[in-house]
């Protein structure tokens, strides 16, 4: 779901971008005969729309899970399938709503939101907030139906288990979880964006300014943006706690046991939360790249319901990511692989408005492909995203499981060239018994996450094959380099096409 946000955000800010160079040439015929109640009758058409189709996809799959049931084997695959595809027509959804309903039209031509600070990317947003909160309130007895099975698994393995979280708790728990925790920094990010250029354009007359003056003064103001963005996202960790429900892990042997490991490891963090989840969720996190704003999480359903060996095991797994600065490389990736998504767009583009005037196209399609260039291009960054998480994912796995290996041995120093079978044998056990207790398949994959099975796998070979720790630790430093040098590479791209341009 997190993912969905972040490319509607995407998707708004471009559409936000371009609205001036699009609306202003020349509206389809149809969509420029639309006012604003008319245009504001078609949007309530959308979302009603949209509203019974997610009705009726949750119709049709609670009826599926309820016939498994019946047959004694429920594939929770069919759910996360389904949800995979509710998510898919959600972006299609507000892109529609966003450019053939001309909600932006009205947000930045018609209202001129955008001299307001925050102002047009709230309203272009409050769509995407809607629908979201359509498509929760719908999925609520799918899930319901799931946590009452799950629940039911606990019961039988004699396990501690809540009762299924009403409505009320199910909607406010995944907008905290889901949105708010990418909203709020962002437009955190873009007030301060919005606020330091009008304040620009308060102190100067850019109709005055020479070329070299006004780049200059956009350079100031984007690094001065710059700065916000990046002193937002060291201080995020601090927001995303009081957004999720959260609380220091009680003291107890647990937390001994816990802040011991942190020392042995040498891994530094301001304190280690208990995420409450109403025991709907059994996992744990870890966020902050500097020590004095990094917390580790572990939730309320992992703690309940897993041994202690287990829980080290899954701590050790977000320990993995802190040594081995996975977050902030992904942050350089994500910043790499944007800038040269942008570059290869712009070129793109460039080319393409360049061929539809030489074969006098109209205009539409040189609009239609742009889109059809970001939308290809924006599935190989996520793609190529997955990969790469997928791979730290495993270096974490790993890490995790050579610190369970040297518990078991009491050794005081962590061998990363070799995996003992101990170590892979306990933290497959762990992987798997999260499996169980969030009610997934095994096999099930994700985007960011290879499967439960594949991952205690891929332990279990490394732990039998000589010399596969280091051929796998190898891969991951080729991946960083490449991750480092993206940046600059970009960098010399921009440049590169300026000199061309002129």
């Amino acid at each position: 779901m997190q993912l969905v946000i972040i490319i509607a955000v995407f998707m708004a800010l471009l559409s936000a971008e371009s609205a001036g160079e699009v609306f202003e040439q020349q509206l389809p015929s149809w969509l420029g005969t639309l006012d604003t109640p008319r245009s504001l009758v078609l949007m309530a058409g959308i979302l009603i729309g949209y509203w019974s189709l997610s009705c009726l996809s949750t119709s049709l799959l609670l009826r599926r899970l309820e016939i498994q049931q019946k047959l004694g084997r429920i594939d929770y695959r069919m759910s996360a399938r389904t949800s995979i595809i509710n998510q898919t027509i959600l972006l299609a959804t507000y892109m529609i709503f966003l450019t053939a309903a001309g909600w932006t039209r009205m947000v930045i031509i018609q209202w001129q939101l955008q001299d307001y600070v925050l102002a047009d990317e709230v309203m272009l947003l409050l769509p995407l907030v809607i629908m979201l909160t359509i498509s929760l309130r719908a999925s609520y007895p799918v899930n319901r139906f799931i946590r009452e099975s799950v629940i039911t698994s606990y019961l039988t393995e004699g396990l501690s288990a809540r009762p299924v979280w009403s409505l009320q708790e199910y909607m406010i728990f995944n907008l905290r979880g889901h949105l708010l925790i990418i909203l709020i920094p962002l437009l955190i990010i873009m007030g301060i964006k919005d606020l330091v250029f009008l304040m620009l354009e308060r102190m100067y007359d850019f109709s005055l300014m020479s070329d070299s003056e006004y780049d200059r003064t956009m350079f100031i103001g984007n690094a001065i943006s710059g700065i916000g963005t990046v002193l937002v996202f060291v201080m995020a960790p601090l927001m995303l706690r009081a957004i999720w429900k959260t609380r220091p892990l009680p003291i107890g042997p647990l937390r001994e046991k816990l802040e011991e490991f942190c020392r042995k490891i040498k891994l530094k963090h301001r304190d280690i939360l208990l995420w409450d989840t109403y025991s709907a969720v059994t996992n744990a996190a870890v966020m902050g790249v500097i020590p004095q704003v990094r917390f580790v999480l572990l939730s309320d359903a992992l703690i309940e319901n897993m041994p202690d060996n287990h829980i080290e095991g899954v701590f050790a797994h977000e320990a993995g990511h802190v040594k081995n600065h996975h977050i902030a490389f992904m942050v350089l990736m994500i910043m790499g692989m944007g800038s040269i998504a942008a570059l290869l767009m712009e070129i793109s583009l460039k080319a393409i408005n360049h061929l539809c005037e030489i074969w006098s196209l109209p205009q539409w399609c040189g609009e239609a492909s742009g889109w059809l260039i970001v939308a290809l291009t924006a599935a190989g960054g996520f793609s190529l995203f997955g990969w790469v998480s997928r791979r730290f994912e495993r270096q974490a796995d790993l890490h995790a499981a050579q610190c369970l290996n040297a518990a078991a041995a009491n050794d005081q120093q962590l061998d990363h060239n070799r995996l003992g079978p101990h170590g892979a044998l306990m933290m497959g056990q762990a992987l798997h018994r999260i499996a169980f207790l969030n009610g997934m398949t095994p096999t099930a994959r994700s985007w960011r996450h290879s499967s439960i099975a594949s991952r205690a796998e891929f332990l279990r070979e490394l732990s039998i094959k000589d010399g596969a720790v280091k051929k796998y630790q190898r891969l991951i430093i080729m991946v960083k380099l490449a991750i480092i040098i993206a940046l600059p590479l970009a960098g010399l791209g921009w440049w590169c096409l300026e000199r061309v341009l002129d």
